[in-house]
């Protein structure tokens, strides 16, 4: 099996847009480039999800290393529907966690309603079950390292994936 590298996307803008990534996540992506970079790393294949703060960190991380820039974009790397778990285990609360702006009571949200999700056997509202998601991304990387040598190179830029 080749050296998978799974990154996830730069800081996304929490206060705007949360499908783009701020000035720090750019920074990030391009450092992590760079990082690479030093260390001489080439990688046969890269990959991103489909979700534009997932380009855009890939497209920072291509732009810093050598050689070709190309990447292919593949939606089994974009992430669950937090949304949705939020509302499907945390519905009652979820309104006063949005109101209080407080990040880590909704990050322990996120983290409660995953807890749940992966012992729960159905779909989520509006989205896939704990073992859809887990056959998603398992798909995703053995056709990402399909046909690849032990010794080559991937990179997925994915998020919560």
């Amino acid at each position: 099996m080749p050296y998978l590298y799974l990154v996830r996307h730069g800081q996304p803008d929490f206060a705007g847009n949360y499908d783009s990534i701020t000035n720090l996540g750019a920074r990030q992506s391009t450092w992590l480039g760079e990082h690479f970079a030093a260390r001489g790393l080439r990688f046969t294949r890269v990959i991103a999800g489909t979700l534009q703060r997932q380009v855009s960190t890939c497209e920072l991380v291509m732009n810093a290393l050598d050689g070709p820039r190309d990447f292919t974009q593949d939606a089994r790397f974009n992430e669950y529907d937090h949304l949705s778990l939020l509302g499907f285990f945390e519905g009652d609360r979820l309104p006063a966690i949005r109101a209080s702006g407080d990040r880590r009571e909704y990050f322990a949200a996120i983290r409660s309603a995953m807890q749940q999700w992966s012992r729960h056997d159905d779909l989520v509202a509006g989205g896939e079950s704990w073992a859809e998601f887990g056959a998603r991304i398992r798909a995703g990387v053995a056709a990402a390292c399909a046909g690849l040598g032990r010794d080559d190179n991937v990179l997925i830029v994915t998020s919560g994936a």
